[in-house]
């Protein structure tokens, strides 16, 4: 059977792509960075391979980093949608 993937794995690694930096990723989700850490290794554990080349100061996309990159956007992007279209309320009755 196939492993299924994380939503939240994929969140954290939008966050990194999105501020380039693990600690301020870590910041703006609301998790340590050694939580940001492991995502990021059980990812390119799926993956197959490292998404990401980082220092003491920056992080840039591997070429399977980015492919990764912009399938990842479309999915959680698609996942967003699919989610509000179950909590959007319907408008009804009469609007004045």
């Amino acid at each position: 059977m196939a492993e299924a993937l994380d939503i939240e794995l994929l969140r954290t690694f939008q966050a990194i792509v999105r501020f380039g930096q693990f600690l301020a990723a870590a910041s703006f989700l609301n998790k340590s960075p050694s939580a940001v850490s492991l995502h990021v290794r059980r990812l390119e554990a799926l993956a197959g391979g490292r998404l990401l080349e980082r220092d003491n100061q920056t992080v840039n996309l591997t070429p399977l980093g980015r492919r990764f990159a912009l399938q990842s956007s479309e999915l959680l992007a698609l996942h967003d949608r699919l989610l509000s279209g179950f909590t959007a309320p319907a408008a009804s009755g009469r609007v004045r």
